[in-house]
């Protein structure tokens, strides 16, 4: 199957499989969190109610208890504290599900939203095990089907810095390129949209680009927590913008890794096959291994290497033990001579001994 076919299939895939842990999540958590809503709201109006003389009001209420931290632990309301004057907007809407089945899969989590019930929990739990290898080998696909582009681009830097003779300044250049294009895409353009959608200066907007992409997912910068008032088309759209924003990001990553593995992977196999050359001549002296008919018409016979070892001196030699010759003439496996060796240099005599190793090729000898 051709990459982008694949690729293709597996995101349909992922993005039926959210779906299905959205609707999930709704039909299993959805009753009891309305239940804390409903609840929280009716006895919020009681009591203001009751001491609107006092100078009770719902904000001051609200405002009061968002400090305390009570009803935040019991997930009963959003961030956007306002009585609503019709119907309660449900904490598992649509795009807040399909929103948390996302930052379980990419392991982002941030923990704005989380299951409650044990059911929604085992169901998370299982929903994680399956979701987050179909979402890397979605990113994995994503990344061969481009990497084609990428060679492309690698090949363009090349004629663009020709006038760069070091191939190791190119690729310093290319990298720093590469980094720079990754920020302004990921982290630069996305700040100014956050700056003017969410309460944050320039710089919280970049450290949440950067914690989403890279997965941390602290939690202590949450999107859409002061968007509560927006129409439901509206908080749709945002959200749907913030799921293309990660898969997109995370898909630059990836072609991006996948690339330079790519551009890596000759030099590696350069590496390992220069280090088993190395290797094999090292320890090759050390191996007697049987001669290979093609090499035994050029080893010379034992007697003549030792002649040609001896030249212009006075030798003796004794033989302890040898292989012989095999039947078909394929040469002499392994030789082992024990040297006595008169030189006679300007009227000295010496004397000494030695071993010959005749494998293969070979010949060493110890004197």
């Amino acid at each position: 199957m051709k990459p982008w076919k694949k690729c293709l299939l597996l995101l349909t895939a992922l993005f039926v499989y959210l779906s299905v842990g959205a609707f999930v999540m709704i039909r299993i958590e959805n009753d009891a969190t309305s239940r804390a809503q409903t609840e929280f709201f009716d006895k919020l109006a009681v009591f203001v109610q009751g001491h609107y003389a006092c100078g009770a009001t719902p904000d001051r209420v609200l405002a009061l208890l968002e400090k305390a931290g009570v009803a935040s632990s019991r997930e009963a309301f959003h961030s956007a504290l306002a009585i609503p004057d019709s119907e309660l907007v449900p904490v598992w809407s649509w795009p807040n599900a399909i929103l948390f089945a996302s930052s379980v899969v990419t392991t982002i989590g941030y923990g704005r939203q989380a299951p409650k019930t044990p059911g929604g929990q085992i169901f998370c739990l299982f929903f994680a095990i399956l979701g987050i290898p179909l979402c890397y080998a979605m990113l994995s696909v994503v990344g061969d089907t481009f990497n084609e582009l990428w060679k492309k681009f690698i090949r363009g830097s090349d004629r663009c810095f020709k006038a760069i003779r070091s191939k190791k300044a190119r690729r310093v250049l290319l990298g720093v390129l590469t980094l720079t294009g990754l920020w302004m895409l990921l982290a630069l353009l996305p700040s100014v949209i956050f700056t003017k959608t969410e309460p944050w200066d320039w710089w919280r907007a970049q450290y949440f680009c950067f914690v989403s992409l890279s997965t941390i997912g602290f939690g202590d910068l949450i999107y859409g927590q002061e968007r509560e008032g927006d129409s439901y088309v509206l908080d749709w759209s945002y959200k749907m913008g913030i799921l293309v924003y990660f898969f997109l990001g995370l898909s630059l990553i990836s072609i991006v890794f996948k690339g330079v593995w790519h551009s890596q992977r000759k030099n590696l196999h350069r590496a390992h096959a220069r280090f088993r050359r190395t290797r094999g001549q090292k320890c090759r002296s050390y191996t007697l291994r049987p001669s290979p008919p093609s090499a035994a018409r050029h080893i010379p016979p034992a007697e003549s290497a030792i002649s040609n070892l001896a030249r212009s001196y006075h030798t003796e030699f004794g033989l302890m033990d040898a292989f012989r010759r095999d039947a078909q003439g394929q040469g002499v496996t392994g030789l082992s001579y024990r040297l006595t060796v008169e030189v006679t240099r300007d009227g000295d005599c010496d004397s000494g001994h030695g071993s010959v190793n005749i494998s293969n090729s070979e010949f060493e000898t110890k004197i």
